[in-house]
């Protein structure tokens, strides 16, 4: 994988009945050489195996921690100067990398470039109501990462996703980022396109909005104890 200039790292449990796509999905795209790191978050169904069936793929089999502990594995393996994330449920558009990727490099200030979302509904599947589109880089929205390209050091400098989130886990790194003045632009794009589906672990209503409390809480008194830090 010497040389590669994006990595794509995707985290998996037990997610066989889409990870192909989502691969798929990254292969499609025009810019090359990609690395593809998938990591097994502890899967018991098949998707160590269809990950495996990728000669293009790195797989990475870990005990059950978590997506956070999952994408923080997988930038750790990756050699990749730029990282993103794709979640195992969802596909990238045609062309994301390359737009990301002239854009951080034609803009050597910015850390992190985020795009639009789609929202694709599994038959008998509605909108979630936490789910709302974004027009603004700055605006709060729950899987907001999965649109997201990164310097890799902008991630390690920043200590990339916290472990002990298994929920919201984009809220509290889009904060740290914020935080510590990291640049972040907007591209009028869509760059993923998201699957909504019974088995997001997002539906976990009561779960995610203990998450985002905590987020936000961690923020304030991170805040509080850097009172001269601009929060941008």
């Amino acid at each position: 994988m010497n040389g590669s200039t994006v990595g794509v790292i995707i985290p998996v449990f037990n997610g066989e009945h889409f990870l192909a796509e989502a691969i798929d999905s990254v292969l499609a795209q025009d810019h090359h050489p990609i690395e593809i790191v998938v990591v097994d978050d502890g899967s018991t169904d098949r998707s160590a195996e269809v990950a495996a069936s990728f000669e293009q793929v790195v797989l990475l089999r870990r005990a059950n921690e978590g997506p956070s502990a999952a994408r923080n594995a997988g930038v750790d393996r990756s050699t990749a100067t730029f990282i993103t994330f794709l979640d195992a449920d969802d596909r990238m558009t045609p062309g994301r990398l390359t737009a990301q990727l002239q854009h951080l490099r034609g803009h050597p200030e910015v850390g992190c470039v985020l795009m639009h979302q789609e929202l694709v509904l599994e038959p008998g599947m509605s909108v979630p109501g936490w789910v709302r589109p974004f027009t603004e880089p700055d605006e709060l929205v729950t899987g907001l990462m999965v649109s997201a390209m990164m310097r890799r050091e902008t991630f390690l400098d920043v200590g990339g996703f916290d472990p002990s989130y298994r929920l919201c886990e984009d809220f509290d790194l889009l904060f740290r980022l914020r935080e510590a003045g990291v640049e972040m632009e907007f591209l009028p794009a869509v760059g993923v396109l998201r699957r909504i589906h019974a088995g997001n672990a997002s539906h976990q209503i009561g779960a995610v909005r203990e998450a985002m409390v905590r987020a936000v809480r961690e923020r304030v008194e991170r805040m509080r104890m850097t009172p001269t830090r601009s929060a941008r």
